[in-house]
């Protein structure tokens, strides 16, 4: 019998929330769990920020009377610590000044093993001061069980040294995340053995960690006193004889590229039927950028290869429930080539692969507007009525700013233009009429739909309209006192918002909204476009922060993380009374910060980044206000 316990803790009574802890803890549950692997659903269990009784009682369980366990697994993401040589995960409840008495000290589930003798045992702590496990290895390392003809082979992979703290971004804890890769085989180990142990994926892990977060140096350790340990099956094994090698044309595969490509396959399989259940633009230009990084090629070489794989890909998408998946998907795969720019031959194939969007998103457009004619909920989730409080409005946004990236591509390269805007502009007239109340402000993610779509709105000299919707987010904005969501909010933190807007005595008492506010910061810099100074007041805005970021280089407006930049903060009531003063700030910082350079991106560039913006709703488009 094997057993599979995961547990993730994003909140907690007294730490700081975590962001990606609980995500961390379902990726994992549900890739071991997948149906012939090691794991069943009946000897397993997801806990998402348990209490201490609560992860005692899951532990309890895991143990059943009369079975023998052959391999427990262990998953922990969340914060843990360090105090008097022992080494603590912290649960919903955990005091960090009372760890002794209120965190789960790991010996525990050191005993425990020591008690039931499991054959194998794999932890994952993903958490800070990971490494301090070992500052209790002596329950494990005492004579009368090392000797014993029953004892436990052990293997523990921490996400840190005991004196680091481990990183997280909103994909997910950065160990986690190379741990996923070596799941789903995205990351080869090995291809000799049917399964995978513990550590070997910590090798692996422990490299790639402290490769790309040098402050960051897992641990692995192990006890091995039986055979090869087992942690999960090996997606690699046997891959010759189970899955053909991916496509890549007869006139590529035998290139420098397509080689590479095919020594990828597993990868692109997985992206393949992935997409089909949901398109993940990072997904997608991680696995692009892991495809290329070895091939050395210039963008001349690279653009057949990117072609294909858009194509390929953006026809598995077309079986996505997202009707934009397809041409997001071709967008995303253009946008990897943003780096390329300078290059002709990359313009060419951005140019069309836009065109091609262009016209995707033009017919669903078409349809759309149909149906909105025809059905009044047709945006609308009819099965999820209480979320929709929260998706309804980001639901809106995001398509008035795709609606709106076709006018801003157009200005950009006018041989583009497709003669259509009427079909735009009177599919956001009917979206506008008939949701009106759900033009709210709720996430910071909205930020940077709203700036492509107000810059739309001014390129066809639509000023009434773009005053309609910016008097609505705004309003909204003020009238809730700045309490929106950061980007990328999950399901638990949305009803967590929800419940922040009602009564009093359904509100959490730890709940705090996103800051600074970018979507504030779009909000003031185009009320000051349109000219409304005088009928916004930002008196219930007072101290609430807005922020805007100019990078140093925009082609790397791509990347997960743009590292160079300059971050400008204000703060409304200091130095900022009105939209005027923000402006001056904006226009200030624009002046001073903006790249020399800039001049040297091609529209194509221009195009490309604001498409950045709407993939990844983390940064703005900023660079419109000198591209248009």
């Amino acid at each position: 019998m094997n057993v599979l316990l995961c547990i993730g803790c994003n909140t907690y009574n007294v730490l700081s929330p975590l962001r990606g802890a609980e995500k961390d803890a379902t990726d994992v549950f549900n890739l071991l769990l997948k149906a012939g692997e090691e794991y069943q659903s009946e000897t397993s269990q997801l806990l998402l920020s348990p209490t201490d009784a609560e992860l005692r009682k899951a532990l309890n369980a895991a143990f059943p009377n009369g079975n023998q366990i052959d391999v427990l697994t262990f998953f922990f993401a969340g914060h843990s610590g360090v105090k008097a040589s022992s080494f603590y995960l912290c649960s919903r409840d955990t005091d960090p000044e009372r760890l002794s008495t209120t965190g789960f000290p790991i010996i525990d589930l050191f005993a425990m093993v020591n008690e039931f003798h499991p054959k194998q045992v794999n932890v994952v702590v993903d958490a800070c001061q990971s490494g301090g496990s070992t500052f209790d290895l002596n329950q494990l390392l005492k004579p009368e069980i090392v000797g014993s003809s029953d004892a436990t082979s052990i293997t523990f992979l921490g996400a840190c040294s005991s004196n680091q703290l481990a990183g997280e971004n909103m994909s997910g804890g950065f160990l986690t995340r190379e741990l996923v890769k070596c799941l789903t085989g995205e990351q080869e180990i090995q291809t000799k053995w049917p399964f995978l142990d513990l550590i070997e994926i910590g090798g692996t892990t422990s490299r790639e960690v402290h490769k790309n977060h040098p402050d960051q140096k897992p641990i692995t350790w192990g006890l091995n006193f039986f055979g090869t340990g087992r942690f999960a099956r090996n997606p690699h094994f046997g891959l010759s004889e189970t899955e053909p090698k991916f496509p890549v044309g007869g006139e590529f595969a035998q290139t420098k590229v397509g080689r590479q490509l095919q020594l990828k396959s597993t990868a692109l399989w997985n992206e393949s039927r992935a997409i089909k259940e949901a398109f993940d633009p990072r997904r997608l230009l991680d696995l692009l950028e892991n495809v290329f990084k070895d091939v050395g090629a210039d963008g001349a070489d690279t653009i057949p290869f990117v072609q294909m794989l858009a194509n390929t890909l953006s026809a598995k998408a077309r079986e996505s429930s997202d009707l934009l998946a397809p041409s997001q998907c071709n967008a995303t795969c253009a946008l990897f080539l943003l780096p390329r720019i300078q290059s002709e031959t990359t313009k060419v194939y951005v140019r069309e692969a836009l065109r091609e969007m262009l016209a995707t998103d033009l017919n669903i457009w078409r349809e759309l507007l149909a149906s909105i004619k025809t059905d009044e909920f047709a945006l609308c989730d009819k099965m999820g009525l209480m979320a929709e409080l929260y998706y309804l409005p980001l639901r809106i946004t995001k398509t008035l700013g795709w609606i709106g990236l076709g006018i801003v591509i157009e200005s950009l390269l006018p041989e583009l233009a497709d003669g259509n805007d009427d079909v735009r502009l009177d599919l956001i007239s009917q979206i506008l009429e008939r949701y009106e109340s759900s033009f709210v402000a709720v996430s910071e993610a909205q930020a940077p739909f709203v700036y492509v779509f107000m810059e739309a709105c001014l390129l066809k000299n639509k000023r009434e309209l773009a005053e309609r919707v910016a008097n609505l987010y705004f309003g909204s904005l003020a009238e809730k006192s700045g309490n929106i969501t950061r980007v990328e909010t999950d399901g638990r933190t949305a009803l967590r918002y929800i419940r922040s807007l009602g009564p009093q005595e359904y509100r959490p008492n730890d709940w705090r909204p996103a800051s600074p506010l970018c979507l504030l910061a779009v909000l003031l810099r185009f009320g000051a476009k349109l000219k409304l100074e005088t009928t916004w007041n930002l008196l219930a805005l007072d101290r609430k922060f807005c922020s805007f970021y100019i990078p140093a280089n925009f082609l790397d407006y791509g990347k997960k993380v743009i590292e160079e930049g300059m971050n400008y903060t204000n703060q409304i009531g200091f130095g900022v009374m009105n939209v005027s003063d923000f402006n001056k700030e904006f226009e200030r910082g624009m002046k001073a910060s903006f790249p020399p350079d800039f001049v040297n991106l091609p529209k194509e560039g221009a195009a490309l980044c604001t498409i950045a913006s709407l993939l990844f709703p983390d940064r703005l488009p900023i660079h419109l206000e000198q591209s248009i």
